[in-house]
């Protein structure tokens, strides 16, 4: 009673409430405390939800759960009338259908309209200033977490959907901030949002960045080691990729968007049972609905837009009080699609107008359609539509009703459109949905169900077809269905019941196409790999470029292929099964013509990619014919930009090469790759390539070619840590290298090998094998390879701590380097020569090695470099420096798998931390180190770990008064 105002008492300032924190309430110019009352929460639900109609149900769990009193409705009564007296005149709380209630109210009073009125201006501003200042209104709309201190609240799925639009808004936010150099700006934001989201990496990343960009280069990294601490000591994890990319940018100081006409008559269809997922849309579409609006859900056979464009009808229904009409446009049906001004005498029937009212022209039903929805609010789900000609007479002229079109293809020409690609589903969205058809008594917690979403793809019409057989059939289980379903050639007819088929799906898009959208779609069913370029779908079909282009892009446009990159086109897995199915019924030689040109692409693609890192690799004349069209490479950095958007590709077509009798296509592929492997650390799949290609090549009888194989997988089982199988692979290269005579194989084995002894300790083997591979060398009369087995002297010689020759091996490793134009040779003897050459000329050389090796991509040299830079800076006391190098050369040690060398630089930056006082970080460090060298098995390098986790920091002087 306290609440309620005397009968005297004028109406005084703007009522205003607020959840986007802890619950505010102002009326009449007091702010007003409620507490944690019944009428408080009541309120605090009403106000998550305004202007929209709150169940009684929401309400009583919400007051007491699943237990409510017998007199709840009173009760919510009670607390109603006492809302209504705190709010009136300005909020208005009305009552609903079947005892709910609605909060209404305007932005200026309610922050929750407040703050999606500010999302909706940034999505309509048209340059970043617009979108920048539009999204600092929306933050500025939140003083904390919704609803804080509201502990009966905070699990209510609204509060959830504000939460993740609210840091959805923060990320866009920063990053416009940041692209405008707003960094004070959004640092004062994100911090505000730090301690609500301690452990997202994405928000962290953006504040790093705003930091560094705000000169607070130290506060960054600082935020890095604590978020980097949190994961390790709460979720025994590593920070991801986004944090560690910002990282290295702030390392590196490189700081990168009326009367009724009808009643309220529902012609949808009945809405689906078990509706899972579509929050993203469902939020999209519930700011639109009441306003004018026409949304296309375009997507994938099965992928649901009939499904969603239904369930939001019946959500909305109460919205559109003046219909909710639906009118199939059978775009895939049996007859053909439905013409329009067939199309309009249903919508118009639905209208209640009489058929003897109904023009004949087209044109002339169109007209009387919009004039009878001027003002009105309907929804209208117009289902299956074909293409833009078909739709446009079918649009409202005026504002007021919302329009939902389903089609496979995209509408992109239908003015005012604004569309909804739908995706499949989430994997645990995927999951629900299995276990709501099938029965949570059919499922329970089988681990299997994740796997059996997988073989789906994800895609609801699947997930339902299977979870209906499970439930169907009493004796299956999880793991029998999924079993069924590993099998690709028999997985689309498994996924078939009644009348619903995933298959007969996919045909009638396939129908549709014109004869070379079919030709492309079947011969790319075929492809081994993951995603395609235009060039690798030009080479497979035998077509031109730019006609393959279009091609492409006008199977994105009908969803038969998706565009995961620009420029790079996929298939989902079940339409890659129906592609490939499809395919196998036409002509085998046309099938067998696009794999060899497929072969032969990769083949002569690849081996440019690698002349152009490696100019001086050993080289086998390639099989097959070079591709008419097939992009260039000018530089280190464009040839491994290539090699990383087709690293899966590349390793799948050489196993099908190997699959399809095609053995020289295969290992002339794999023995291509090793030096890109080698200096981007992908070991994985360097070693699986490998061994495929060895099998392939031993049954060949090529004994050089075996040698070369050999060697290059040697490395990789060195760079994996297994130093005895990288020695043995080495060996019997060698013995193949004597056996065919080949002096030059013998000496690159004989580097190899002083290499890889040399870091594991046995430097008595090493300097024995680099000394004979000059020799070597210097027989076959290749100097690039002399130049490479000196610089593998001099790295032996430096680890040893004989200091002067190393300096001097590198040297005339350089030299000749120099000579022969070996630019990757080069590098490496000026960074040997950075460790080895006294302080006043080491800096030089490290920072020349280190143009290098960034310019070529080259993380490994990379890696090297920065540890020598570190140790010089170190030596001249210039610790945050050399702090900033060796964090660099520690990262990027670890992303190319040499832990040899992240031994190094880790103990390198112990030694710093220890030079500057941080105790703690340096025992970490060395710990690490310690670690690192057991693994490797390197007892030296183990001690001297060891020895510096023993250091202490110099003692702190007392200060005295």
């Amino acid at each position: 009673a306290a609440l309620e105002p005397g009968p005297a008492e004028p109406a005084a300032a703007t009522t205003r409430v607020g959840v986007l924190g802890p619950l505010l309430v102002e009326a009449r110019g007091e702010q007003l405390h409620l507490g944690d009352t019944r009428w408080a929460r009541l309120l605090g639900l009403l106000a998550l939800q305004p202007n929209r109609p709150v169940a009684v149900a929401d309400i009583v769990d919400v007051l007491w759960g699943s237990r409510p009193p017998r007199s709840h409705l009173d009760l919510i009564g009670s607390a109603v009338r006492r809302l209504r007296a705190l709010l009136h005149p300005q909020l208005r709380l009305a009552a609903t259908g079947h005892g709910g209630y609605r909060l209404e109210g305007t932005p200026e009073q309610l922050d929750v309209l407040r703050f999606e009125a500010r999302l909706d201006e940034a999505k309509a501003a048209g340059d970043r200033e617009g979108v920048f200042r539009a999204l600092d209104g929306a933050m500025a709309c939140w003083r904390g977490p919704v609803l804080a201190g509201h502990d009966a609240l905070h699990h209510h799925p609204t509060v959830a959907a504000l939460s993740r639009r609210r840091l959805s808004a923060a990320l866009a936010y920063a990053d416009a901030g940041i692209a405008l150099g707003r960094h004070d700006q959004v640092v004062a934001q994100l911090e505000n949002m730090r301690d609500d989201e301690p452990m997202h990496e994405g928000l962290h990343a953006r504040l790093m960045l705003a930091l560094a960009g705000s000169g607070r280069q130290a506060a960054a990294l600082a935020l890095f080691d604590d978020l980097h601490t949190r994961l390790a000591t709460e979720l025994g994890i590593e920070p991801g990729p986004e944090v560690r990319a910002a990282q290295l940018h702030v390392l590196r100081q490189e700081v990168p968007a009326a009367d009724r006409l009808f009643g309220s008559s529902n012609y949808l269809p009945r809405d689906v049972d078990h509706f899972v997922g579509r929050a993203a849309e469902t939020v999209r579409l519930v700011g639109a609905a009441g306003r004018a609006a026409v949304f296309g859900i375009c997507g994938m056979a099965g992928v649901g837009k009939t499904a969603l464009a239904v369930h939001l009808g019946y959500r909305f229904a109460d919205r559109f009080p003046d219909g909710q009409l639906f009118a199939d446009l059978h775009a895939h049906g049996s007859e053909g699609a439905l013409a329009p001004e067939a199309a309009l005498d249903s919508l118009l029937r639905q209208l209640g107008v009489d058929g003897a009212r109904i023009p004949e022209r087209l044109d002339q039903r169109a007209a009387l359609w919009r004039s009878l929805l001027v003002g009105r609010n309907a929804l209208v789900v117009l289902d299956d539509a074909a293409d833009a000609a078909q739709v446009r007479p079918l649009l409202p002229g005026g504002p007021g009703s919302l329009v939902l079109i389903t089609s496979r293809a995209r509408l992109t020409s239908v003015d005012a459109v604004t569309t909804l690609s739908l995706d499949v589903l989430a994997p645990a969205e995927a999951a629900q949905l299995i276990t709501r058809v099938a029965g949570p008594e059919r499922t329970g917690h089988d681990p299997a169900v994740g796997e059996l979403t997988r073989l789906c793809g994800y895609l609801p019409l699947a997930l339902r077809i299977a979870a209906a057989r499970l439930r169907d059939r009493p004796l299956w289980t999880v793991q029998h269905l999924a079993g069924l379903l590993r099998d690709e050639h028999r997985r689309l007819a498994e996924l078939s019941t009644g009348d619903r088929s995933v298959g007969a799906a996919f045909t009638l898009s396939y129908r549709q196409l014109t004869e070379p959208q079919q030709q492309l779609f079947r011969l790319l069913g075929e492809f081994p790999g993951t995603d395609v370029d235009a060039y690798t779908a030009a080479a497979i079909a035998g077509r031109e470029l730019r006609e393959t282009e279009r091609l492409l892009e006008e199977l994105v446009d009908v969803h038969l292929l998706a565009q995961p990159a620009l420029g790079r086109y996929r298939f989902h897995d079940l339409i890659r099964d129906h592609a490939r199915a499809t395919g196998l019924a036409g002509p085998a030689a046309a099938r067998e013509a696009a794999a060899s040109r497929m072969f032969d692409y990769y083949l002569h693609v690849a081996g440019r990619a690698a002349d152009v890192l490696e100019p001086t690799r050993k080289r086998f004349p390639p099989d097959g014919s070079p591709p008419a069209r097939a992009p260039r490479f000018g530089t280190e950095a464009e040839a491994l930009a290539w090699l990383e958007a087709e690293r899966g590709n590349l390793a799948a077509v050489a196993a099908a090469a190997a699959g399809r009798d095609r053995p020289r296509h295969c290992w002339q592929l794999v023995q291509t790759l090793w030096r890109f492997y080698f200096i981007r650390g992908h070991v994985h799949d360097w070693l699986r390539t490998h061994r495929l290609a060895l099998r392939v090549i031993r049954e060949l009888g090529e004994p050089i070619a075996e040698a070369e194989l050999r060697k290059n997988l040697g490395l990789g089982h060195w760079r994996s840590g297994d130093f005895a199988e990288a020695v043995g692979q080495h060996h019997r290269a060698l013995a193949l290298d004597r056996a065919s005579e080949d002096v030059w194989g013998q000496a690159k084995t004989h580097n190899h090998l002083g290499f890889i002894h040399a870091r594991g300790g046995s430097h008595a083997e090493a300097l024995a094998h680099h000394r004979r591979a000059v020799e070597l060398y210097r027989a076959a009369g290749d100097r690039c390879g002399e130049a490479r087995a000196l610089v593998g002297l001099g790295d032996l010689h430096y680890h040893a701590g004989r200091r002067a020759e190393s300096a001097a091996d590198f040297q005339r490793g350089l030299d000749l380097a120099q000579e022969v134009g070996d630019r990757w040779g080069e590098a490496l003897a000026a960074i040997g020569l950075g460790f080895s050459a006294s302080p006043r000329h080491a800096r030089r050389h490290l920072e020349r090695g280190l143009e290098y090796a960034r310019a070529a991509g080259d993380r490994w040299g990379e890696s090297m470099a920065l540890t020598g830079l570190g140790m010089v800076h170190h030596a001249h006391g210039d610790l945050p420096a050399a702090t900033n190098s060796l964090r660099q050369a520690v990262t990027l040690a670890q992303e190319v798998g040499d832990r040899w060398w992240e031994r190094i630089a880790t103990t390198a930056l112990g030694r710093v931390y220890t030079a500057s006082g941080k105790h703690a970080a340096a025992v970490l460090h060395h710990e690490r180190a310690v670690r690192l060298a057991r693994d490797l098995g390197d007892e030296a390098a183990e001690a001297e770990a060891s020895a510096a986790l023993a250091e202490r920091p110099p003692a702190r002087r007392k200060v005295h008064a």
